[in-house]
């Protein structure tokens, strides 16, 4: 039972919590906010993933295959913070085919990249939904070990069933924004907004598939974790 006496998590004792968190395990959150800076600047919207979630990232993609990952998928690149985070967790070897439907954010996310002097992040510029077929096609079914995605909201659904294809057994699937993002947040919301209606779909959808087994990190936004069994 809970001490009666306790605060609770309010906003106020949430923020302080993420700054903890933030402070003990994101070793390079000037560099983060630096990029989100620039980014903003250029004209990006100001959703990139932060230092904290960016940490979950590398260590996901650490531990999807021993000795790194050798192929990641990710669904929105937006500047490319969450690419580079992920292409810490890779092999020597590793490769990064990140799918970006803006050709200016894919433009900024090239140049972010070059700056971080990583050579091993692909970017295809198109839409997720047309895109994630073709790689199915390119690099083959069950050859990916970790599926990131982090793009438009009311899509979540068909990005998974048309990337599911691309991840091994015991790979991941990722999704970041899983408990909200604008005005769809689930739960809470009790109205037909397009995406919380589509995000509470995606979510259910995961949580219900006999190859998927998974949880929510309720940080931030949200942050789906599931392997595929």
């Amino acid at each position: 039972m809970a001490d009666s006496t306790s605060e609770g998590m309010s906003q106020q004792r949430w923020e302080a919590t993420h700054e903890y968190i933030e402070q003990l395990f994101s070793d390079d959150r000037e560099r983060w906010s630096r990029e989100h800076d620039a980014a903003v600047e250029a004209g990006l919207p100001a959703i990139s993933v932060g230092a904290a979630v960016g940490r979950w990232l590398s260590l996901l993609a650490t531990m999807s295959r021993e000795g790194g990952a050798h192929l990641i998928v990710e669904v929105g690149t937006l500047g490319g913070a969450s690419a580079l985070a992920l292409a810490r967790g890779l092999s020597p070897e590793g490769k990064i085919v990140t799918i970006e439907s803006d050709p200016h954010h894919a433009d900024f996310a090239r140049g972010a990249i070059s700056r971080a002097k990583e050579h091993r992040i692909d970017i295809r510029v198109g839409e997720g939904l047309k895109v994630l077929p073709d790689l199915v096609e390119e690099l083959g079914v069950e050859s990916c070990d970790l599926l990131f995605i982090d793009a438009i909201k009311t899509e979540y659904p068909g990005y998974l069933e048309a990337g599911f294809p691309l991840v091994r057994s015991g790979g991941l699937i990722v999704a970041d924004n899983v408990l909200g993002a604008g005005k769809g947040w689930v739960p809470g919301s009790i109205d037909e907004e397009p995406s919380r209606v589509a995000i509470d779909n995606f979510n259910k959808m995961v949580s219900e598939h006999p190859r998927m087994q998974g949880t929510i990190l309720p940080m931030r936004q949200g942050l789906l974790v599931a392997q595929v069994r």
